[in-house]
């Protein structure tokens, strides 16, 4: 396994633990935001102080187990002891996260979930849950007949939901990227899609 695979799946992990708490607890439009950050980094996602994990992981991590936390050793005590899973210290101490979305859909993904929650939360719990081909090919469809996430400014096209739900949904559930990347007629974003350069970063 490659490094870059290993932190797509430690990613993964992260999110299902995140999501198991989620909705055990409490499930808002702001969490189902939140969860998907995990998925987001930003140019500096590599070395031991990468910025992405005070910008991006730990807002994310406090969020959904409802704790600010100033520091990776704060997060990694207080999610292992809420989850009582020993495996989420690796997970929260390495480095996660593999897509780099745009600034500016960012922003506008937020409002977008609020807007949209009632519809989003049945798609991430049968993303969760689902196990078989049919339930996969049935939120395949669910997806691609969201509206499109617009841009704050009107000044690009707007951004298919696909892009911001394809990574945090393949990793929640165990399906391989193959079958979610997509039957919706559109080829699967590469690697340098999923992770584009923005000069806003």
């Amino acid at each position: 396994m490659t490094a870059w695979a290993a932190r797509e799946r430690r990613t993964g992990q992260l999110i299902r633990l995140s999501a198991e708490h989620m909705f055990n607890t409490s499930t808002t439009a702001r969490k189902l935001y939140y969860l998907c950050r995990l998925t987001w980094i930003t140019k500096s996602y590599r070395s031991k102080h990468a910025t992405y994990i005070q910008s991006i992981k730990l807002p994310a991590l406090g969020e959904i187990f409802g704790q600010k936390y100033s520091s990776v050793a704060m997060a990694v005590d207080h999610i292992v002891s809420v989850s009582r899973i020993t495996a989420a210290r690796e997970l929260v101490m390495q480095h996660t996260g593999f897509t780099n979305t745009y600034n500016a859909y960012r922003n506008s993904s937020k409002d977008w979930i609020v807007q949209n929650y009632k519809k989003l939360l049945p798609l991430f719990k049968t993303a969760y849950a689902m196990d078989s081909d049919e339930e996969r090919r049935r939120l395949v469809s669910r997806i691609a007949n969201l509206p499109p996430i617009p841009h704050p400014n009107d000044n690009r096209g707007p951004l298919k939901p696909e892009y911001l739900l394809t990574p945090v949904f393949r990793a929640r559930s165990r399906v391989p990227v193959s079958d979610l990347e997509w039957q919706t007629g559109s080829p699967a974003p590469t690697f340098q899609e999923r992770r584009p350069v923005s000069h806003s970063f």
